[in-house]
């Protein structure tokens, strides 16, 4: 989904946004399956009322999304990915149980030739923000993508 969006609409200047769900299986061990699923109901349901109709949403696999925004400014994904870990947090279903997803935000100011490139870049920001901390957001530019990185690390 998100390759064609960027086939679409030509040139790949934008941001691309890797989420993390935060401690969804402690929520399927305490809770079960279901509120799990309900959670990432939830979480799905959030993304595609943060986001304009233009933007990319998808999920990636587990609990795992991504989103691609175009033409927009730094401070303005900051500000709708902060917003996203607000309402999260507010549509947790208990004080004990709150919602929250680790982002890791991209930034390509240039051409990236495979949007696989793309997705392990945002994946490695997205684990940077869980190493700093649960609920993180971590936005950064990237330059050249070096593949040999490993995102984990």
């Amino acid at each position: 989904m998100l390759s064609e969006t960027t086939r679409q609409r030509g040139a790949w200047h934008g941001f691309l946004a890797y989420l993390d769900m935060d401690d969804l299986k402690a929520v399927n061990d305490a809770l079960g399956h279901n509120k799990g699923d309900e959670l990432l109901c939830t979480l799905g349901e959030t993304l595609t009322s943060t986001f304009r109709s233009t933007d990319a949403i998808g999920r990636i696999g587990g609990d795992e999304f991504g989103v691609a925004l175009l033409n927009a400014s730094v401070s303005k994904v900051k500000g709708l990915f902060s917003g996203l870990q607000q309402r999260l947090r507010a549509a947790s279903p208990s004080r004990d149980r709150s919602i929250s997803a680790s982002i890791g935000v991209a930034i390509f100011s240039k051409d990236i030739p495979d949007i696989a490139d793309a997705i392990r870049c945002a994946d490695s920001l997205m684990y940077r923000a869980k190493r700093a901390g649960k609920g993180g957001l971590v936005c950064e530019e990237v330059a050249s993508f070096d593949r040999d990185v490993d995102p984990e690390k």
